[in-house]
């Protein structure tokens, strides 16, 4: 193991070396190879832990002057966040950097959409998972919710590919228990985007994403005993309903679900999951 990771951090094939000295597609393949070995085992994720290699990752996603690199990167944290509780030092580095890291690129306005487009889909995946929260503190997983409600509000009617990625997102966190939660009991809650965009009959791909993200909050996926959630996050799921149907000529729930069956097949079945 010295070989590939030498004590020496002034050694020339120290990686963090190597990776100075590459250009940017070297970079990513020496990415590749530590995001690879941080894999293998815990013992030699404690090495690249301890030798702060992971920072590399961080340091390229923070340095967006190259976006093809920047979403490579992106990929590369992907596949780390989705083994870090299966490895030491996962939970830290999970906890210290990646949720950070996500919400500041999604709550940058400068950069290009394609990347916040990618965070979103990571943290989506990443808060999906009910073992998650054993690792990460609510205020990060709430500030990371807040990141994406609040870009969802400054979105127009253009950016139609990033909406759908942000509400399939919020879908995502919504499938686990924890998640659901959040997005129903947060203020305001961040579901109230999902609920609003799935009954839009003029919405298109965002009330099909939206449609979908509100069947994964009531449970679609999750397991018979998990299907109802707290008194407080049903009592806001039902009053965000009531809200829309309210303020639509259905009135109820009934007519409002009823509105969407008769559209075209793919709203039927995503509403008929979400039903």
């Amino acid at each position: 193991m010295g070989i590939i990771f030498p004590s020496n951090i002034n050694e020339a094939t120290h990686l963090g070396n190597v990776a100075s000295r590459c250009s940017s597609l070297g970079r990513v393949r020496v990415l590749s190879l530590i995001v690879k070995l941080f894999s293998i085992s815990s013992s030699i994720a404690s090495v690249i832990y301890n030798s702060n290699l992971l920072s590399l990752l961080e340091a390229e996603i923070r340095n967006s002057n190259d976006t093809l690199v920047t979403l490579s990167a992106l990929e590369l944290l992907y596949e780390t966040v989705m083994q870090l509780t299966e490895v030491q030092h996962g939970a830290e580095f999970l906890a210290r950097t990646t949720l950070q890291l996500l919400h500041s690129i999604i709550s940058n306005s400068s950069m290009e959409s394609i990347l916040r487009s990618r965070a979103l889909m990571i943290s989506g995946r990443l808060l999906s998972k009910e073992n998650v929260y054993m690792f990460v503190d609510e205020p990060s997983a709430k500030s990371l919710i807040s990141a994406i409600d609040v870009r969802l509000g400054l979105l127009d009617s253009q950016d139609t590919d990033e909406r759908e990625s942000a509400l399939e997102a919020l879908g995502g966190i919504g499938s686990s228990i924890q998640g659901a939660v959040l997005l129903l009991t947060s203020f305001p809650p961040a579901a109230r985007h999902i609920v609003h965009a799935a009954f839009d009959r003029q919405g298109g791909g965002k009330q099909l994403a939206a449609l979908h993200a509100l069947g994964n909050i009531v449970g679609e996926n999750r397991p018979e005993d998990g299907v109802i959630l707290n008194g407080d996050a049903e009592e806001s799921l039902r009053r965000l309903v009531y809200e829309v149907a309210s303020e639509s000529s259905k009135l109820t729930p009934s007519g409002l679900l009823l509105s969407v069956l008769q559209q075209a097949a793919e709203f039927r079945l995503a509403v008929s999951v979400s039903s």
